[in-house]
């Protein structure tokens, strides 16, 4: 009634003066309860609809997900789509610097180098890329660079230590970015009722949006997998290691007999007038109430203030 009911009966209903308690069998007033009831069970509805879709697009990106960690996870050899990741990323990153309608001479090889160097460790040489007729042989060049290093790396911590390696990089990138890419979904599903204002469709621009979003993650999971497992370094447990001892930090002695004996002795070679003159010189600058400055504790004229 709050909501619906028109002002007509708000006003007759302020004018009778109806107790609280008692029943309203009014037809009138019946019926305006009965369509606010009726616009109220449809206006749910239609948000429990829309809730609907947009648990149905995050549901599909959900069983995509949860589809590729079950492969780590039952330890499905990921050498092939490993490898196809490599593949696809040296050759996004090498059209993107050295497209195919850019004359030779014109690419930024400079700018090509920094940005594979930060893939793999490329061993090619700016001479040898210079020598490329076109796009899809500076492709293939650095193609057969990038997977000739994947297969040293995997010479080098054995092949079925590779295969650990992919599955244990790959799982840990993909939940990592997964988590990420729901708070991002959630906030996107807050805003996106705005886009009505802008005349279209909130469910049609989410899941356009979304598709986006996915994408996105799907190459951010693949990009960081390869620049990462070039960079991984395997340690095996058990390895004998020489343990490092800390150096011991040498034992300081305050003796203060062996300390106060060998300034006599040297006072003593040094002589009597000398040592009597420095002693007067300190007893001028050193109160005879501060504490003294051997370090002993005692006032200066209870120490050596005492013999000056």
């Amino acid at each position: 009634m709050r909501m619906f009911a028109s002002d007509r009966v708000a006003s007759i209903m302020a004018r009778l003066k109806w107790p609280d308690d008692e029943p309203i069998e009014a037809k009138m007033v019946s019926k305006a309860v009965e369509n606010a009831q009726k616009q109220i069970e449809e206006l749910n509805y239609e948000r429990r609809k829309n809730v609907l879709k947009y648990d149905e697009v995050m549901n599909g990106q959900r069983e995509a997900i949860y589809g590729e960690r079950r492969k780590i996870l039952e330890g499905q050899d990921l050498r092939e789509e490993s490898v196809g990741f490599v593949e696809d990323l040296v050759t996004g990153v090498v059209e993107s610097h050295c497209p195919a309608d850019v004359f030779p001479e014109e690419w930024d090889l400079g700018a090509l180098f920094t940005a594979l160097l930060e893939i793999y460790p490329v061993q090619v040489t700016e001479e040898q890329a210079r020598q490329a007729a076109g796009t899809d042989e500076l492709v293939e060049l650095f193609l057969g660079d990038a997977i000739a290093r994947y297969e040293e790396k995997e010479q080098a911590v054995t092949p079925e230590t590779m295969r650990e390696l992919e599955r244990v990089v790959l799982l840990n990138i993909t939940d990592t970015k997964w988590r990420e890419h729901l708070y991002e979904m959630d906030y996107l599903q807050e805003g996106i009722h705005l886009r009505a204002l802008a005349q279209q469709d909130p469910i049609t621009a989410y899941r356009r949006e979304a598709y986006d979003m996915f994408q996105g993650l799907t190459d951010s999971i693949r990009a960081d997998f390869v620049r990462y497992i070039y960079r991984v370094e395997f340690v095996r447990q058990g390895e004998d290691q020489a343990p490092q001892q800390a150096p011991q930090p040498s034992r300081v002695q305050d003796n203060r007999a062996e300390v106060e004996e060998a300034g006599g002795q040297r006072a003593a070679k040094a002589g009597g007038p000398a040592t009597a003159t420095a002693n007067q010189a300190v007893s001028d600058k050193v109160p005879r109430n501060a504490p003294c400055p051997c370090g002993s504790g005692k006032k200066y004229k209870k120490c050596h203030g005492a013999t000056v």
